[in-house]
């Protein structure tokens, strides 16, 4: 997925950085996600270590939720007061 990405959008262009939203918790410091309710498997995976290593650039991973809220904040600074942000859970997702 990461190789046709940068194949049709940035064709023989360096890659300086990436950002990784999950659903799940994450621990800020190690990247790591903690638990998620909804990715089996991943508990602990290395998913910033991996995709850093694999692009050659810096890598961020947060919770998606934290994420969202932050691309609105950027782009609609305003919204910053009075904004509530919430992501509801798939149908299939554990509550």
């Amino acid at each position: 997925m990461v190789d046709g990405s940068l194949a049709e959008h940035a064709p023989g262009r360096a890659v300086w950085g990436t950002g990784v939203g999950v659903p799940g918790p994450v621990e800020f410091d190690t990247g790591l996600p903690v638990a998620p309710p909804i990715m089996p498997g991943w508990d602990g995976y290395p998913i910033r270590d991996r995709l850093s290593r694999r692009c050659a650039a810096a890598t961020w991973i947060d919770n998606d939720v934290n994420l969202l809220a932050l691309g609105e904040v950027r782009t609609n600074p305003a919204a910053a007061a009075d904004m509530l942000f919430v992501r509801s859970a798939p149908a299939s997702a554990p509550v």
